[in-house]
């Protein structure tokens, strides 16, 4: 639904919670005194609404531009359909050694040079670097990303820098891909596991299973984070900080945990974890296209009705601060009719200096929001 924001349905039903905590006292009261009881709590209701209100507001706008840019992540800033094809292409490792190889072959042979071996260094010195990392007398490798960028054009080391980095993020590539996989493999192992397996002895061998698969996740992890760490210790590449972020235990999370979980309320807070997003890694598997095919609709759609908040909510700023001015100007006309009863004069112009000062208070803590150039009004501004 358009032109609705994050509109929340139940807001109006809110005065019931007042009339909740005094529903004993109302009930032994004689209807009028009721009614006037009644009264009386809905109009303190609407009194602290409306001395709150440039409060709310703002409160409101700053989660909605904190929320709004979660879902423009996920397509890189461009809204793509989901029926293409990636733009982006994600060498494996084996594909960046092979070309990489490939190259250094060429150069060898145009030089008439026998040398060569780098990449073969570098991609053994990684692989190592992995199966070592849980044994207590690891040590540092001394690869070119273990030292300082002026250290290593100092010694002419950057072209191996260079071909470190490409590794790196080939690693990256499959380290992700491996984590996709398992998680995918994890969710039909609990799903088999629920369905099958009943019993101690069969619950403790399933158990030992997950505990072991876990595992390989964990590596995986570690492998991505490693590479990653190294790749943007020293890329210049803008791309890499976007696309290769730091894999938390919280990103490692079942598609299908997800896609169960976007089916309560509150959707417009959901966002699926960043491993899972097409812009990363290629799409493999054809639940996985399915799946974020319908949630690039949900992102693009959650991301709408951000910016109709952020709108409505600027437009509510605005007219909460005219109406205001218009209550202070209503009360300082009746404030000078003639004639008034004794005291009516003071009250009126006592509510008119009340409705400026809301006024005052209400464009000091919005005019900034108002003003805020991620969403705009043209009349807002006026």
């Amino acid at each position: 639904m358009t032109f609705v924001g994050r509109i929340e349905g139940e807001g109006a039903e809110r005065a019931w919670a007042y009339l909740n905590e005094t529903s004993g006292s109302t009930s032994e009261k004689s209807p009028g005194a009721r009614w006037d009881s009644i009264n009386l709590i809905i109009l303190d209701w609407n009194f602290e609404k409306e001395i709150r209100m440039a409060a709310f507001l703002v409160g409101k706008f700053v989660e909605a531009k904190r929320i709004k840019p979660r879902h423009v992540e996920y397509t890189r800033g461009k809204w793509t359909s989901p029926f293409e094809d990636t733009e982006y292409p994600v060498p494996g490792f084996q594909e960046t050694i092979q070309r990489e190889r490939a190259k250094e072959q060429g150069q060898a042979a145009d030089k008439g040079s026998s040398k060569s071996g780098a990449t073969k260094w570098i991609a053994s010195a990684i692989e190592l670097e992995y199966s070592i990392s849980r044994h207590p007398e690891y040590s540092k490798l001394g690869l070119p990303t273990s030292y300082l960028t002026g250290t290593l054009k100092d010694h002419s080391l950057l072209e191996l820098l260079e071909l470190e980095i490409q590794l790196r993020r080939a690693t990256c590539n499959d380290a992700l891909r491996a984590v996709r996989h398992l998680l995918g493999a994890k969710a039909l192992l609990l799903r088999y596991k629920r369905k099958n397996t009943s019993g101690e002895r069969a619950t403790t061998r399933a158990e030992k299973v997950m505990k072991d698969h876990q595992e390989k996740i964990t590596k995986a992890q570690w492998r991505y984070n490693n590479s990653r760490e190294a790749l943007l210790r020293h890329s210049t590449a803008d791309s890499d900080s976007k696309t290769y972020l730091e894999m938390k235990n919280s990103d490692l999370r079942r598609l299908d945990d997800y896609v169960e979980e976007s089916k309560g309320l509150g959707q417009g807070y959901q966002s699926i974890a960043w491993i899972w997003r097409p812009a990363n890694t290629p799409v493999e598997e054809a639940w996985e296209a399915e799946t974020l095919k319908t949630e690039w609709f949900r992102a693009r759609q959650r991301y709408r009705q951000w910016e109709e908040e952020l709108k409505i909510i600027k437009r509510e700023m605005v007219m909460t601060i005219r109406s205001y001015e218009d209550r202070a100007a209503v009360w300082d006309v009746k404030s000078k009719g003639d004639p008034l009863t004794e005291g009516m004069a003071e009250y009126a112009a006592r509510k008119s200096y009340h409705y400026s000062r809301l006024e005052k208070d209400a464009a000091m803590a919005c005019m900034d929001h108002i003003n805020d150039p991620v969403v705009s009004l043209k009349w807002a501004s006026e």
